[in-house]
């Protein structure tokens, strides 16, 4: 039986495989939380199976609700950018698929990657600067004011919304 590592390890090598994309191209960038794959015009981001003592991502469901509370905090301030959750999944014939009717083995966002992802920091500045009230509108749930505040302590958001103030 695989493990819920084992079976993101292969979901990850088939989102990285050129094959799976028509033999684009892709980008892979790992962060500590989560994996992006960079194909084209697309940016697939999956959250990584790893638990912090700040979030938790063990299992499918977790990381299935972080995805919904990332499109749902993002997608009113990029609606073209954010565009959707959807699911890997095994098929009867036991391939992977992206969006398949088969049972769910992973979960990603699908967005947009505009100019190498300016456009998806630009919505994290966005959020940083209204970030009381991004919580009352978008953050509903406790995944989606983890969001909304991770983003207003990174780094990266609070160098760049300096930069564009």
């Amino acid at each position: 039986m695989q493990t819920q590592r084992d079976c993101q390890a292969e979901v990850l090598a088939f989102l990285e495989d050129p094959a799976r994309h028509h033999g684009r191209e892709v980008r892979r960038i790992d962060t500590h939380a989560s994996s992006v794959f960079l194909v084209g015009e697309r940016a697939l981001k999956v959250k990584r199976a790893v638990r912090f003592p700040f979030l938790d991502y063990s299992t499918l469901d977790r990381r299935k609700a972080a995805c919904a509370a990332e499109l749902e905090v993002n997608h009113p301030f990029a609606p073209a950018i954010y565009r959707r959750v959807l699911a890997i999944t095994r098929e009867q014939d036991g391939t992977l698929a992206i969006g398949g009717d088969g049972e769910p083995v992973g979960i990603l966002v699908d967005a947009l990657d505009v100019v190498g992802g300016i456009a998806l920091r630009l919505v994290a500045g966005h959020l940083v600067q209204h970030r009381e009230e991004s919580i009352k509108a978008y953050g509903r749930s406790i995944e989606g004011r983890k969001i909304i505040l991770a983003h207003s302590n990174s780094s990266c958001t609070s160098n760049m919304h300096s930069a564009l103030a």
